[in-house]
């Protein structure tokens, strides 16, 4: 006896639009929890990098500070500013940088300029002024340029010695800024406030200078506080 195989093929059915659309909302589930976990590693990715910068940017500041007041040999005045009160007086402070100044100005002769032996009076050209400008966010520092940059007139009323009248008289700040051989640079940007101190330290203790400012930039606000010592600080000039 013989036996008839048959066979049949399978037939396959389209999927049912239950199905259809159970299969749309699990790909648009997975698609979505993709997205969130992408979108989270790319923001938590930004907080680092802008953070990373904020404090970069504060370690550069502090250094700048840092090296400025440190070879200062006496602090003339100052104003404090403030952190917190936008209408308070600019934080400054105008220092007696160094004694180093050859007084004739002799920049033919580089030697000259090199073994200078402090005289221990302050020329024009030894002064700096330190000023934080709240429209620009900018803290500027004001100094005379090279000798070399000078020409014969401006190194002579460079030479010119102030005394301590001349030194703390606060109307001459802004003397000093309008002088042709003085210039002005950037110190730090992004500052949104900054405040200076200059506390009366114990008489075995170097004189300090305390700075606090506000970086902003990258999204992100950071406050730096340091102070630098005076390295070679210098009596009260006469």
């Amino acid at each position: 006896m013989r036996y008839a195989i048959t066979t049949r093929s399978a037939r396959r059915h389209a999927m049912t639009l239950v199905e259809l659309s159970i299969s749309l909302v699990i790909t648009a589930l997975v698609l979505g929890a993709l997205s969130a976990l992408w979108f989270a590693v790319a923001e938590t990715w930004r907080r680092s990098s802008s953070s990373q910068a904020t404090t970069l940017r504060a370690s550069q500041v502090d250094a700048r500070f840092e090296a400025t007041f440190r070879q200062a040999r006496y602090i003339c005045q100052w104003t404090p500013g403030s952190i917190s009160d936008s209408s308070a007086a600019p934080a400054s402070c105008f220092f007696w940088r160094s004694d180093f100044w050859n007084a004739a100005g002799n920049v033919n002769n580089a030697a000259d300029f090199k073994t200078q032996v402090s005289d221990g009076l302050v020329q024009v050209g030894e002064l700096a002024l330190v000023e934080f400008d709240a429209a620009s966010k900018r803290v500027y520092i004001y100094q005379p340029k090279d000798p070399s940059a000078m020409d014969s007139g401006q190194r002579a009323a460079a030479g010119t010695v102030w005394t301590w009248a001349d030194l703390s008289k606060s109307s001459n700040l802004s003397t000093f800024k309008s002088l042709t051989y003085v210039e002005k640079k950037v110190l730090s940007e992004g500052v949104s406030a900054a405040e200076l101190n200059v506390p009366v330290t114990p008489s075995l203790s170097g004189p300090i200078v305390e700075f606090t400012l506000s970086l902003t930039g990258s999204g992100a606000t950071t406050t730096v506080y340091s102070t630098a010592a005076l390295r070679a600080p210098s009596a009260q000039p006469l």
